[in-house]
């Protein structure tokens, strides 16, 4: 079910909103600060800058069920690139590096 997803999308039709559930539990300051950030940068660049006209394309079909199968079929084809891009002068200059390398695996014996 959608619920279970990273990012909840259903609660966009009944509260206009996104939910991120993609965050594990942690104490590493780090990750947690990082996650902040990105999550922020996408909110702030998709929901009200310059990337909210490129996702208002996805709801604006003849019905949800295409608009859902246009941004699943864009999901699939976008690229780390691309996102980092975008969001590239919301984040920390390290952010991307550090999600590339997963540098809270580094010396964690669980991951």
């Amino acid at each position: 079910p959608m619920r279970q997803w990273q990012v909840n999308l259903m609660s966009l039709g009944r509260h206009g909103t996104l939910e991120f559930r993609a965050h594990s539990a942690t104490h590493n300051t780090e990750r947690v600060l990082r996650w902040v950030q990105f999550v922020v940068a996408f909110v702030d660049h998709f929901g009200a800058g310059a990337g909210k006209a490129e996702v208002r394309r996805f709801w604006d079909g003849e019905s949800a069920d295409q608009d859902y199968a246009e941004l699943r079929e864009a999901q699939r084809q976008a690229t780390p690139e691309e996102l980092f891009g975008a969001l590239g002068p919301l984040l920390d200059p390290e952010t991307e590096r550090y999600y590339r390398e997963r540098r809270w695996e580094a010396g964690a014996p669980a991951c």
